[in-house]
Formats: C-alpha cells, structure tokens, sequence
C-alpha cells in the first residue's frame, strides 16, 4: 500500500442528540464510502480510544474530520463547522452540498449498500435537502436539519475530507513531505500494543472493503 494514491478519511460528527462516524477512502476521482456508524454509550467510555485511534490515523497520513463550531475538540482532528463562511462567502454545508451531488450525479460517490440510508436525495419537500435559487437565480440548499442524522453529516465531512481540504494543512504538509511516520509501539504498555493491532485489523479490513466497493462498481 505504499505507492496507493489514496486519501483516507475518517469523519466524526459529535454535535446534537446523537453521534456517529464515517470512513471513507478518496482516489482524486471517486469517494467510495465504506462504513458509517452511530456511537453510543458513556462518552468516558468511548472518548479515549477515540482520541487514541484519531492519533493513529492522523500520524499514519489519514484525513480526520470532526464536527466541531468552537474548535475545541482535544485532538488532531480537522475542526469542522457546516455553518462557517468559506472563501465564496457560502456556508461550507452549501458548499459540500455542490460537491456531493456533484460526485453524485457523475456515479463517483459509492456507498456501501448496507448504508444507504445515508444517502441524500434532491426532491420534494419531503427530503432531508431541497434545492432552491435566491433572488440571484443562484442554487441554495434548503437542509431540514431536524431530519438530518449524524450519519448524514459524518458522510458530507468524508466529501469534505477528500475535495475541500485546506491544501496547506499539516496534515497535507507531512504527506507532501513524505514524513507522516508510524506509530511507536510503546514498550512497556501491553494496552497500547493490543490497540495498535486492533488498529492494524481496522485498517486491513478497511482496504479490503474499499477494494470490494471498487470491484462491484465495475461489474
């Protein structure tokens, strides 16, 4: 996997009632979404093998975005807010929109049948997204965000991770440079040694998931 050109993403939305992560995986052509899940339970529980496992990912060269409005969030993380103005002067939620519907309609958004229901639709007014003009004639995304499920905004920030990250980031740095490195195997915790294989199957898992997406698409 050394000389694979992909960007791979892992995405957290953490804001409002309910949580829930994405990964993906961007070839500059398509974003082929693996798997989305909710998180549940005590968050001192999942908190601190979420930090570590961010800490993994992002040493080893991963995009990581986490939903975060006051860029507060105790990581490495890329903060993520739908609500902030980017360059345009459109919310970043606008912008993503633009791009997933963009991948969307050219069949370089693929998701893993069993998560389908994260997909977004453009329609009625009963969709999760409806696609408006301003007095301009300009496209507005009208989102009903009381329909909206952490699922469905972990995946906008995997669209995010792959075609709207800041190119001057440090991550994008130490990947340009060629020097995102390993993690250390600290000798004298068996804690962290048994997480950095349960990292490891993770991430095999992960490749072959992605390169089973890849085959079906193709059929």
């Amino acid at each position: 996997m050394a000389n694979d050109p992909r960007k791979r993403i892992l995405a957290i939305s953490l804001e409002g009632g309910r949580r829930a992560q994405a990964l993906a995986a961007w070839d500059g052509e398509r974003l082929i979404v693996t798997d989305i899940r909710e998180i549940s339970g005590n968050p001192d529980e999942w908190l601190p093998v979420m930090l570590a496992d961010i800490e993994a990912k992002v040493e080893r060269g991963w995009v990581v975005m986490v939903e975060d409005r006051t860029g507060s969030f105790p990581s490495k993380a890329t903060a993520y807010n739908f609500d902030a103005l980017g360059p345009d002067g459109r919310t970043h939620l606008q912008s993503v929109l633009d791009w997933y519907f963009a991948l969307d309609g050219r069949g370089a958004l693929i998701i893993d049948p069993a998560f389908g229901r994260y997909a977004l639709r453009l329609g009625g007014e009963n969709d999760i997204v409806v696609r408006k003009t301003d007095e301009k004639g300009r496209i507005l995304y009208d989102a009903r965000w009381e329909n909206v499920s952490a699922g469905h905004k972990a995946l906008l920030m995997c669209v995010a991770g792959a075609v709207m990250e800041e190119p001057l980031s440090e991550r994008w740095m130490r990947v340009f440079a060629g020097s995102a490195k390993p993690v250390k195997e600290p000798p004298i915790w068996p804690a962290f040694r048994a997480m950095r294989r349960l990292y490891e199957a993770q991430g095999a898992g992960f490749e072959r998931r992605v390169d089973a997406l890849e085959a079906r698409k193709h059929v």
